[in-house]
Order: structure tokens, then sequence, then C-alpha cells
């Protein structure tokens, strides 16, 4: 968080809410990255903190980055890496996939302007490669900074081997997912597809939709219902994701009741199935067996029981097929 050390090395504010004004940060957040720069011995743990000797040459290796200068591994603070542009790959991961879209669009040039003017304000964070032959890193939170930054090489306005700031996380792939989903969630907003990915994607790696929720401030059934969006058709989905004016856009309360009618649909469909005999049960099997790989007119036997129980049309209907 090189905005706020820089906001406590420079001085001028008497209260915490000064210091988050001054640092860009907001007010609510501000306890915690003091919570976090603390942990990490870069300031002290006091109500008006300041820095460390640790705080103080991380600045130093930022600023020496951010100038250009080559820093020798041993001079760089503990889990801070100077890396240049190419040395640094994005996140294959992350949940944030909307970059085309015209809000997406104006929200990185406007980046790319700040960044022109005013520089590299907040580190980037990343992961050693995970492949031992690869010195690359991969990003864990920063990608908007680093698309930005490559806008910037590519018109000339940013020299190719400057170096960039990064602060390396050295943690599971739980931590990773849970770092790089707080770092989307506080820089900008993520659209609810792009939310509910993230979620899914911590619950892969074995975290219960309780365990996610406690890791990211959120309900339970806040997670659930991200979740659940994921049951949508992929252009339902699409629709999610378009900006608010668009006449197409699907609305989260539109897509709620689109899930609800879902979930109403399996339920009956459950139901029904419960009701039918082992049988009749078997044809509807072969049924959609059938109607995934191919219709086969030796694929349902001619069963008579089960086509009493049962006919093709209802079965098929019930098969959604």
């Amino acid at each position: 968080a090189s905005p706020v050390l820089r906001a406590i090395a420079e001085g001028g504010w008497d209260t915490r809410s000064d210091l988050a004004r001054k640092a860009g940060r907001l007010p609510n957040n501000i306890a915690r990255d003091l919570g976090q720069l603390a942990n990490a011995g870069l300031i002290t743990a006091d109500d008006l903190p300041a820095l460390t000797d640790a705080g103080r040459a991380q600045l130093d290796a930022i600023a020496r980055a951010e100038s250009g200068e080559r820093i020798a591994p041993d001079d760089l603070p503990e889990g801070i890496e100077a890396l240049r542009h190419d040395e640094i790959l994005p996140d294959p991961d992350n949940a944030r996939r909307d970059w085309e879209s015209p809000d997406a669009i104006d929200d990185l040039q406007a980046l790319v302007a700040d960044i022109d003017q005013n520089g590299l304000l907040q580190n980037l964070v990343v992961r050693p490669h995970p492949d031992p032959l690869d010195d690359r890193f991969i990003l864990v939170g920063g990608e908007r900074r680093w698309r930005a930054i490559g806008h910037l090489i590519e018109s000339g306005r940013w020299p190719a081997d400057r170096l960039i700031p990064a602060r390396r996380l050295t943690t599971d792939d739980v931590g990773v997912r849970l770092a790089a989903l707080a770092e989307n969630l506080q820089r900008r907003a993520l659209n609810p597809i792009e939310e509910a990915n993230a979620y899914r994607g911590l619950r892969e790696v074995g975290l219960s939709t309780e365990a996610i929720a406690s890791r990211v401030a959120m309900t339970q059934r806040h997670v659930q219902a991200r979740l659940q969006l994921l049951e949508l058709t992929e252009d339902q989905q699409r629709r999610m994701t378009l900006p608010a004016d668009d006449p197409e856009r699907l609305s989260v309360s539109e897509a709620r009741k689109l899930v609800a009618n879902l979930e109403a649909k399996q339920k009956l469909r459950t139901r029904w199935e419960a009701e039918l005999s082992p049988r009749a049960r078997l044809v509807l099997a072969e049924l959609r067996l059938a109607a995934k790989t191919g219709w086969s007119n030796d694929r349902v036997e001619g069963d008579g029981a089960a086509i009493d129980a049962v006919d093709d049309a209802g079965a098929r209907n019930t098969a959604g097929v």
C-alpha cells in the first residue's frame, strides 16, 4: 500500500480519516490497511502510526524502481520485487473478464492517463511462476494497472525496461485466490458473473460457502445467490455483464427470477421422477443418453411394462429433449 506509506511519511494529517483522504483510500478501509502494514512491520501499531526502518526502506526501493534504476536483489525489502512489464504475466484464473465493454475501456483509459501523469501509486501483487524453470511472475492483484502500463509502453510513454515495484506473495492456492478477489473488489466493482466465478474458484479449492462469506466479509446468502447465477445459460450470463443502459442487459433481480424458475422446474422434475417405476427410470436414462450422443433406433429396448409406465413423449419432455 505505497500511497498509505507515502502519506504517513509526508505527514500533514491529524486523524486516520485525514490519512485516508491524503492517501486516496476509503475511510472504511484505512484501519485494515494500517493493520496489514503493521503486521508486515512497515509501520508502528499506534493509533497515529509512523514508518519503521523497514517501511522507509520499502518506500526508497519503490521510488528507485519507479525511476528505472536497477536494484540489486539484496537491496530490496523483504517481499518486494522490481520487475519489467514483460516479466509479469496475467493471472489465467482472474475473476475479472470484462476488458472489452465500453465502461471497462473508459475506466482503463482513465487509469492510463492517471499513471502517465502521476506514476504508479500502488504496488502490483505477484506470485512466483508455478514452473520452477520460468523466472517470470504471475499477477495476483493489479491487472488493470499492468494493462495500463502495457498501453503506455505501446505508445512510447513508459520505457519497456522501467522496473515496476511488486509485492511478492507466497501462499497457498486459497490465499492467492482470496488475495486476487479482495484486490478486485477493492479497486473496481466486479460484475455479478465475475464475482460468482471468483466464489466458484474458491469453492473448487475446498472452501464452503460459509467460509467464503467469512473471508470476503459478505453474507452466506449473498455468496449462494451469486453462485446460483452460474446456473443461467451462457447468453443470460453475458447479458448480465452488459452496461446498465443497454436494453438487453439482464438485471440481478431479473436473473434471480430466472434462477427461481429453474429451481422450481427441477423440483417438479425430481418429484415426477421419484414416482416412476424402476423400469421407467431406465427408459428415461436411455432417452437422455440418446439425446446427448445422437438418436439410435436400437438405443431403447421395447419393454412393454416400461412403455406403459411412461410414454416416449412424456419421457422426452421430462428429460428436456
